[in-house]
């Protein structure tokens, strides 16, 4: 069978079409590796500028949280013998444990912090805040919140934004301090007495370990057990002798008290702060340092199948 002029043309021609064609193919290989080296070292780049910047976060935090643990360990002692010393001296006075009466104000104290990257510090204390609203209001009580710390007001502001009285941020600015607490425990103290019956408790992080804290849900003794316990006819502990009268001392120690366990939780929640930051800090470097390592590992693939493709290219021109 004789092939006509144009089909021989054709065929002739084939053998450096499939060239051009495996050539064309080579150099888009090459250009999208090129191009995918170049994101790879860029993208690696920004984590490992990223690792400096939570390294140096978790060297910082874990300085603050020695000088912290040494600076507020008399502090938390004092504050601790404080209370202990009150339920002591005044072993009657008891909470009020009344719920359901329509009157019954319960006003919540939850301690954040105001900067972030401290884990789920500040998350979890929020949560447990959203649970004992909705718990305390399903049994009737009228929920008032004085927020410390710009966290817990970035949380709650948006679905609980009514029930907050006071926010008080800046609390992490400068050192703690006795005269913080006192400004705020002043505060929330004019607030109950507004009510004729109010209930107070403390939300707040206390470290348990170098990993892990706790969330405690602490309530306080209020003005109205306070003047309950004033109107009843009780004896001090015998161990003993106090001056003047209990209707004079106890006001004004139930003062002291509310300071010192404000300060106190204060304390704690500072830091389980510095804790959580430091093991947050430590998670990130580690997580940076592993997506270094892949990133790495692909990095080299990349590179390595690029040169393989550009000695092909040289093998397949050097036959041609």
């Amino acid at each position: 069978m004789s092939m006509n002029r144009s089909t021989r043309k054709l065929l002739f021609c084939l053998p450096k079409h499939f060239k051009l064609c495996r050539s064309w193919q080579i150099n888009k290989v090459l250009y999208l590796s090129t191009a995918n080296e170049k994101i790879i070292k860029t993208r690696m780049k920004s984590i490992e500028s990223i690792q400096k910047m939570t390294n140096a976060m978790k060297v910082v935090a874990r300085s603050k949280l020695k000088s912290d643990q040494k600076r507020f360990e008399p502090s938390l002692h004092f504050t601790t013998t404080l209370k202990s010393l009150f339920k002591d001296i005044f072993p009657a006075i008891e909470l009020n444990n009344k719920s359901g009466e329509d009157d019954i104000v319960y006003i919540l104290l939850p301690l954040t912090s105001d900067k972030g990257l401290c884990g789920g510090c500040n998350s979890a204390l929020a949560n447990l805040t959203k649970l004992k609203i909705n718990e305390l209001e399903s049994q009737g009580y009228k929920v008032l919140i004085c927020g410390v710390g710009e966290k817990i007001g970035n949380i709650l502001q948006r679905n609980y934004s009514s029930r907050f009285i006071h926010m008080f941020s800046g609390i992490g600015k400068n050192s703690l301090n006795y005269s913080m607490a006192t400004v705020i425990s002043q505060k929330i103290l004019n607030e109950m007495l507004k009510y004729s019956n109010c209930k107070l408790a403390l939300l707040y992080n206390q470290i348990r370990s170098a990993i892990a804290f706790d969330i405690v849900f602490e309530p306080l003794i209020t003005p109205k057990d306070i003047q309950e316990s004033i109107n009843s006819s009780w004896d001090l502990d015998k161990n003993y002798e106090l001056e003047p009268q209990k209707s004079e001392l106890l006001p004004d120690f139930y003062e002291i008290y509310l300071v010192a366990s404000i300060f106190g939780a204060m304390l704690n929640g500072n830091i389980a702060e510095q804790s959580s930051r430091v093991f947050a800090m430590d998670n990130a470097c580690k997580n940076a340092e592993e997506m270094i390592s892949s990133l790495t590992i692909l990095h080299n693939k990349s590179r390595q199948s690029r040169i393989t493709m550009e000695l092909i290219e040289i093998i397949s021109g050097t036959n041609t």
